[in-house]
């Protein structure tokens, strides 16, 4: 968007008899008019930190509503006031129209850094790893975004995203963004499932109830399990045959080092009663910890 200088919209035609407007409307633009003196551009709006954007949005609109509250006729005057004391005198027109410049310039750098940070996972080129490992949340975040935008009226015709394929806009988001990136997505996931069942499907034809459940929290997330005489579980069939479950944990805060073995019993699929601990100095627990 190429923008006139402030001073294009600020001429005032000699000889009129106008209205000044009241001292809360010269309030309630002063910020704003500030503001468009050295912001010109998006780029100058982007360059704010985000709450500073979000600020002059909201500075433009508290003088687009003042100006409305107060039923400013266009000729009618605000005069603003410099810090050297000078009076400068514009008219409601001209100053609506920096108003709204203002809003839509800073509207434009705030919305796109919304989209930026919220979906920069997603943002081709995709990283495959990335896009599986943070895919749940990540698209949570972005539609989260996508929601708030919505709620605040977004014109479509704002650019949220620039990645290698060109400009998104927000009125474009579903089609060229969220269509895309399901079809670059759905074939990875679909093979992540597929390996996954590979993997865990054996262990889960044999597992059922608390066994099952109780995989899921130690082995299934990256935990060591034993059972009696600290054999290793590893196989499906470990884990079916093992009437007790062990895990190890090192607490190194001390003096010495401590190792903790809990133990849980089963009856078939079935847990018994809590699980059990010792514990020890050191960093290793002895077999007769696994009894």
């Amino acid at each position: 968007m190429k923008n006139k200088p402030l001073a294009a919209f600020l001429l005032l035609l000699p000889g009129l008899a106008l209205a000044d407007a009241p001292k809360a409307v010269v309030d309630a633009c002063d910020s704003a008019l500030r503001l468009s003196t050295s912001n010109t551009t998006i780029a100058d709006y982007q360059r704010m930190d985000v709450d500073k954007r979000k600020g002059a949005v909201d500075d433009g609109n508290k003088c687009l509503n003042a100006i409305a509250a107060a039923k400013l006729a266009d000729a009618d005057i605000i005069n603003r006031v410099d810090m050297m004391g000078g009076v400068h005198p514009y008219p409601a027109k001209d100053v609506k129209k920096v108003c709204n410049t203002v809003v839509d310039l800073a509207g434009r750098a705030f919305w796109s850094g919304q989209f930026n940070q919220g979906c920069v996972y997603f943002i081709a080129p995709y990283s495959d790893d990335n896009v599986l490992d943070n895919i749940h949340n990540m698209m949570d975040g972005c539609k989260k975004v996508m929601a708030d935008a919505t709620a605040a009226k977004v014109p479509g015709d704002y650019v949220v995203i620039t990645d290698d394929t060109g400009d998104i806009t927000f009125a474009s988001m579903n089609e060229k963004f969220f269509k895309r990136l399901d079809d670059h997505v759905a074939p990875l996931l679909a093979k992540q499932k597929a390996a996954e069942a590979a993997k865990w499907g054996p262990y889960e034809a044999v597992l059922a109830d608390d066994k099952l459940a109780t995989f899921n929290l130690t082995y299934k997330v990256g935990m060591n399990v034993w059972g009696p005489k600290k054999k290793s579980l590893e196989k499906p069939a470990d884990f079916k045959a093992a009437p007790t479950w062990y895990t190890v944990g090192v607490n190194r805060e001390g003096i010495v080092p401590r190792w903790d073995v809990s133990g849980t019993k089963f009856k078939g699929n079935k847990k018994i009663g809590d699980a059990k601990s010792k514990s020890g100095n050191g960093e290793t627990p002895p077999a007769s910890a696994f009894p």
